[in-house]
């Protein structure tokens, strides 16, 4: 659960969340590590700026259009999930997109989305929620951390719940923000018969 900020205001007049913000006044908000042997995709210097000059919630900087066409862009690919379309679900990468999966590496849409529709066959039913940790906006570029719950029911009627986290590239292209990369790890799993 997030804490809440001082003194960082969320542009409404009330302090707003900050997961990793400061402890206490005054002290310094904590940069989020990368999972060990998993390097974040790197991103431009944290200038602490928001569109309007306002400061920044650790974690966010760019312009609000931006920050809520990526979010409408991660909202779109998990709805897709959701119900299982491989067009709409494809139509959030770009061409020549990357898709690593724990190592793993897809590259191009076509095969991304392929993968994906092998994998979504295995499972009887897929629930797939995503959670915005970062977005940090550089003009045609940007990167982000999202973080996933979802629940993967399997032909044995087992159940999987993995907590994952996805390190992000997107790119704005003609049609607009697309994912360039996705690199995937899981936090935590659970299992149930």
């Amino acid at each position: 659960m997030g804490r809440i900020g001082r003194g960082v205001r969320s542009g409404h007049g009330e302090p707003a969340l900050c997961a990793g913000g400061p402890d206490r006044l005054g002290e310094q908000p904590r940069r989020t590590r990368p999972l060990p042997g998993r390097p974040h995709p790197p991103v431009p210097p944290d200038d602490g700026q928001v569109s309007g000059g306002a400061a920044a919630v650790s974690g966010f900087r760019g312009a609000s259009e931006d920050q809520l066409a990526i979010r409408a862009l991660i909202d779109s690919y998990t709805d897709a999930v959701f119900r299982r379309d491989p067009q709409d679900w494809g139509a959030t990468w770009t061409e020549d997109a990357l898709w690593d999966l724990m190592g793993t590496e897809v590259r191009g849409r076509e095969a991304i989305v392929g993968l994906w529709t092998q994998a979504m066959a295995g499972f009887p039913f897929v629930a797939f929620f995503a959670q915005v940790g970062s977005i940090l906006i550089d003009g045609d570029r940007a990167t982000g951390r999202v973080y996933t719950h979802e629940y993967l029911e399997l032909a044995d009627g087992s159940v999987s719940r993995p907590i994952g986290q996805y390190l992000d590239v997107y790119t704005r292209t003609a049609d607009g923000w697309r994912f360039a990369e996705r690199h995937f790890s899981i936090l935590k799993e659970t299992q149930a018969k």
